[in-house]
């Protein structure tokens, strides 16, 4: 059997045992050990399966995963996602679907220190997927713009999946990070024009909230400066070459535990932040 075939045949397993709700990375593992012995050899296999593993875990340039992961868990416990939201409802509460424009615009804001879609859709879907269902927002409306939002996490730096993409294909993750920036924010900008259009299509989807006076509107910004304030220091250190992107994770992590502890961070909440973020690093690390 030729190579090409084993590789399909094997594909074909790997997708049989996912399909079995086998975890995906050890699905992964397991495919690949076999077909790699099967093309190659066994104890190439093996040597691979023996020094693989703490080569990664051993890696530098992977260090920075686990400190991008901790920026996102300190900003959601700390519950900024809470004020952030707020304060971009004051902006888009008074247009009709406002409070679904704020949300995916949170979602956005978050990315820029969450590095994770999932980090971004589970927090802010906690802080605003119920006042949308308050305010009478159609659920498909509601849980479609989170789920979109969520995505921008993998593409607004510093993203992880960027940060993968670099470090498997050895380009330079500056380069990456300044990359994805435009692609980001023009899938938030088209994000929000869908959703105008929508709303406008079907205004009983999402309807006009109150207004809020200028005064209002400028104090809600009070919620976005601790996230603009991490991204410029996270992306200005990297692009003028203050830090490495290494650095610039560890000054990230630092910074956002900084305003969190200013925020009233207990000690209980960093240890679950530390836990949870050790649990996200080892299945990263895992795949």
């Amino acid at each position: 059997m030729s190579s090409s075939m084993i590789g399909l045949l094997y594909i074909g397993l790997m997708l049989v045992m996912i399909a079995l709700r086998m975890p995906i990375a050890l699905a992964m593992g397991v495919t690949g050990f076999i077909g790699f012995a099967s093309i190659v050899a066994f104890q190439p296999a093996m040597a691979i399966l023996e020094k693989g593993p703490f080569e990664t875990l051993s890696n530098y340039s992977f260090s920075p995963i686990p400190m991008f992961i901790l920026m996102g868990v300190f900003a959601s416990k700390a519950r900024m996602s809470q004020e952030l939201f707020e304060g971009a409802r004051t902006l888009f509460g008074s247009w009709r679907g406002g409070m679904a424009l704020a949300s995916v615009t949170s979602c956005g804001i978050f990315s820029a220190i969450s590095g994770s879609s999932l980090a971004t859709a589970a927090s802010m879907t906690r802080v605003a997927l119920p006042e949308m269902e308050k305010h009478g927002y159609a659920p498909s409306l509601a849980t479609g713009t989170l789920a979109a939002g969520g995505t921008l996490g993998i593409m607004i730096p510093p993203s992880i999946a960027l940060l993968l993409y670099a470090l498997i294909t050895e380009q330079s993750v500056s380069d990456m990070f300044i990359a994805g920036i435009v692609p980001g924010l023009l899938g938030l900008v088209l994000y929000c024009v869908t959703i105008a259009i929508v709303v406008s299509l079907f205004p009983q989807l999402g309807a006009a909230g109150t207004r809020t006076s200028w005064r209002e509107k400028l104090h809600g910004l009070k919620g976005l400066l601790p996230f603009g304030s991490v991204f410029a220091l996270i992306m200005g250190g990297i692009y003028t070459g203050l830090f490495t992107p290494t650095e610039a994770a560890a000054v990230g992590a630092a910074g956002t535990l900084l305003i969190a502890v200013v925020r009233g961070m207990r000690f209980t909440l960093f240890r679950e932040a530390v836990t949870e973020s050790l649990y996200i690093s080892a299945m990263i690390f895992f795949m």
